[in-house]
């Protein structure tokens, strides 16, 4: 019996859902890209949460590029919805005057009697004629539960939502829907199980913590696409939605190579070269130790050599900053007016956390400085408490790192019980450089110590450094070198003196011991000398004596020899000359 052949089943080709952005940054990041293309999105919340803000938000953006959106309400009329989209910063006005909005007003007639059952064919039909017409890229449909109230029914509720959904998809329009959350789970609408029929569902809520309300986004499901799971805190303000996705922003912007000053050349010897460009460093002490002072040091010499500063103070008034640091001998107003530092000043309890940080970040984009001193992260705590206050610093870290901006933080402890969590909100591992500042008690005064803990990367100082503000700025006292530990202040004059005094006396009694050797050397030294004037002295003597034998022996040998020639001479004589010598 012949084999079958083997049919190949065909392969399905994964392809992303297209998206539509929605101009608003972190949520497009949120959403990766955008709301699903031809699909149905719907925000579920509760009252005062955001909804209609974030549709006109939406629209306003679309209708901007060019791109015609529909707007049905049916809960707000036209000039309602135009007034608060002039509060966001979109003119629905002008838009609808430039062809790329309409806006349809569907709330119910009042007084208006409805016979016979509620129907949808001639909204619908509105609807599509003139989206048809203005080829709409979005069509919102602001507040649905208002629509579904001419509905008796659950059943009937139901079924005029599956009938809505199915239209919208039938017609391949990229649609937004609101509906008010409702039952356990919040987001939950209990209008028909919307929640289930749409492709993408968004929830939001607003919540009071530490008496500061703060809004919330979270992606409950979104077919066929990933999207960020977490929830996100965003804003209402002029200018739209404001979201941070910092969830999603990158740390890594390369290894830290470069530095800058930070302004004053004893410190950059103590850090071991300055700052890491790019960075987060810890300023952190006790109140009245000069943080604010150092930080603006740096911030002037930064925006001398032409670099951009900004200054973000939770504590004190510009005008207050700028004086105190008059007293020191700095003067901000030239680099202020000049542009280089700009200072955003806000009380913590002004706002919520997340309204500040985005705040922050909107400066930010909007200045683009090249640094950021934030003073003081502490004040972080008035905010709702520790796990508010690490939240806050650690995604506004994050930012400023993702962007390579150095980022000098402020922090005011209570005494060296705090050394090993410097930061007093478990961020000490996100940071590159801490500093750590405090008081030294010795003698009956206080005096300002300083100590690097830390710094990444860099061969800095493990020794403490007394300073003092001065009139004319910080300065470093020199490297103790002495015996007792640290010593600040008169302690510290007094046991130099006792140094010297005790220098100045081994010193002379090195003194003395050295003139006793060299007297010794140079005793010494005679004696040898003598000794040697003794046996030089001898063997002259013995010289001469050899010499004295010497010339005895040969003229006893020239006696001998005349002697003997003589006598020879006497032999060979005449006998005559010999009896005459006789005679």
């Amino acid at each position: 019996m012949p084999k079958k052949k083997s049919v190949a089943k065909p392969t399905i080709k994964e392809r992303p859902p297209k998206k539509l952005p929605t101009g608003i940054q972190g949520l497009d990041v949120v959403l990766t890209g955008g709301l699903p293309l031809g699909r149905t999105t719907a925000l579920v919340g509760g009252p005062g949460t955001g909804k209609s803000s974030l549709c006109m938000n939406i629209v306003g953006n679309c209708a901007a590029r060019g791109e015609p959106c529909l707007f049905l309400s049916f809960e707000m009329s036209q000039k309602a919805t135009i007034r608060d989209a002039a509060s966001l910063g979109f003119n629905f006005d002008e838009l609808e005057k430039k062809g790329t909005l309409v806006y349809v007003d569907g709330r119910p007639v009042i007084g208006h009697k409805t016979s016979g059952e509620f129907d949808l064919g001639s909204l619908l039909a509105i609807v599509g004629g003139l989206s048809k017409k203005m080829k709409c890229r979005l069509v919102v449909l602001d507040s649905v539960e208002v629509l579904l109230q001419h509905f008796n029914t659950t059943e009937q509720k139901t079924g005029a939502l599956i009938q809505l959904y199915v239209w919208l998809d039938s017609h391949n329009f990229t649609s937004l829907m609101t509906a008010r959350g409702a039952g356990q789970s919040q987001s939950q609408t209990g209008l028909g199980q919307i929640e289930f029929m749409t492709d993408c569902l968004i929830f939001l809520d607003q919540r009071v913590e530490h008496e500061l309300t703060t809004r919330r986004l979270r992606v409950i499901k979104y077919r066929g696409s990933d999207a960020g799971r977490n929830e996100y805190p965003f804003i209402v303000t002029h200018g739209g939605i404001k979201l941070i996705a910092l969830s999603n922003t990158d740390l890594g912007r390369g290894p830290l190579t470069e530095t800058v000053s930070s302004g004053h050349p004893v410190l950059d010897t103590i850090l071991g070269g300055g700052y890491r460009v790019g960075s987060a460093i810890l300023l952190a002490g006790e109140t009245g130790t000069g943080k604010t002072t150092l930080a603006s040091i740096f911030a002037n010499s930064a925006c001398k050599n032409g670099q951009k500063v900004l200054y973000v103070g939770f504590e004190e008034a510009v005008a207050s900053i700028v004086a105190e640091m008059r007293g020191t001998g700095l003067n901000l107003e030239p680099v202020i007016k000049k542009g280089g530092l700009k200072f955003h000043t806000a009380m913590p309890e002004s706002m919520d956390a997340e309204s500040h940080l985005i705040n922050i970040v909107e400066q930010v984009k909007a200045f683009r400085p090249d640094h950021v001193v934030v003073d003081a992260i502490s004040a972080f705590f008035r905010l709702g408490g520790p796990t508010i206050s690490f939240n806050l610093a650690a995604r506004l870290i994050a930012f400023l790192k993702s962007q390579g901006i150095t980022t000098v933080l402020l922090n005011q402890i209570e005494g060296l019980a705090k050394a090993q969590e410097i930061s007093g909100m478990g961020i000490s591992t996100l940071l590159d450089t801490l500093v750590f500042m405090r008081y030294s008690e010795s003698a009956g005064e206080m005096n300002r110590v300083l100590l690097v803990l830390k710094s990444r990367g860099m061969a800095h100082s493990n020794q403490y450094r007394e300073y003092h503000i001065t009139g004319q700025g910080i300065k470093f006292a020199d490297i103790y070198t002495g015996t007792g530990g640290v010593k600040t202040g008169a302690a510290r004059q007094e046991q130099e003196i006792r140094d010297d005094t005790e220098l100045h006396l081994r010193r002379s009694r090195i003194e003395k011991l050295t003139r006793e050797v060299n007297l010794k050397r140079v005793a010494i030294q005679h004696q040898d000398n003598l000794e040697k004037s003794a046996l030089a002295l001898a063997e002259a003597e013995l010289e001469e004596a050899r010499q004295e034998l010497a010339i005895w022996r040969n003229a006893r040998e020239q006696r001998g020899n005349m002697r003997g020639e003589e006598q020879e001479r006497e032999l060979h004589a005449p006998p005559a000359a010999q009896g005459a010598r006789r005679s």
